[in-house]
C-alpha cells in the first residue's frame, strides 16, 4: 500500500515539477516575445512567483526592463535637445545666408563704385595730359 502510495506520488511529482516549469518558462517567454516584436510593455514586468532559478531568472529580466526603459526616456530627451539644437542651427544658416547676400550686395556696390573712380581717374588723367600739351604749345 505504501509503495502505491509513493508510486502515485512519484507520478504526480514527475507530472507536475515539469509542468510547473514550463508554465513558467511559457511566461518568461511571451514577455521576452512581445517585446522584440515592438509590441511590447516596458513598464509591465514579470511576476516573481518562486526563489528558484526562474524566479532569478525573472528578477534578471525585470531588471533588464528597467535598464531599457530608462535608455528609452535619454534617447528621448536627447532627440529632443538635438531637435531644438537643429531649429537653432538652422536659424544660424538662415541669419548667414542672409548676411552673405547683403554683403554680396554690397561687395557688387562696391565694385561698380571703384570701377567709375578708375573712369574717372583716367579722364582725369587723360585732361590733365591734354591740358599739359595744350599749354606746351
Amino acid at each position: 500500500m505504501i509503495s502505491a502510495i509513493s508510486l502515485l506520488l512519484g507520478i504526480a511529482l514527475i507530472y507536475s515539477i515539469p509542468k510547473s516549469i514550463s508554465q513558467s518558462i511559457a511566461r518568461v517567454r511571451h514577455q521576452i516575445d512581445d517585446i522584440s516584436k515592438g509590441g511590447g510593455d516596458l513598464v509591465s514586468r514579470i511576476p516573481v512567483i518562486s526563489n528558484d532559478e526562474l524566479g532569478a531568472l525573472s528578477i534578471s529580466f525585470n531588471a533588464l526592463l528597467d535598464q531599457l526603459q530608462q535608455l528609452i526616456k535619454q534617447v528621448s530627451r536627447d532627440v529632443g535637445s538635438l531637435e531644438q539644437s537643429t531649429d537653432h542651427l538652422k536659424e544660424i544658416a538662415i541669419n548667414v545666408e542672409s548676411t552673405s547676400a547683403k554683403q554680396t550686395t554690397q561687395l557688387s556696390t562696391l565694385s561698380v563704385a571703384f570701377a567709375e573712380i578708375g573712369h574717372a581717374v583716367n579722364d582725369i588723367t587723360d585732361n590733365a595730359v591734354n591740358a599739359a600739351s595744350k599749354s606746351k604749345e
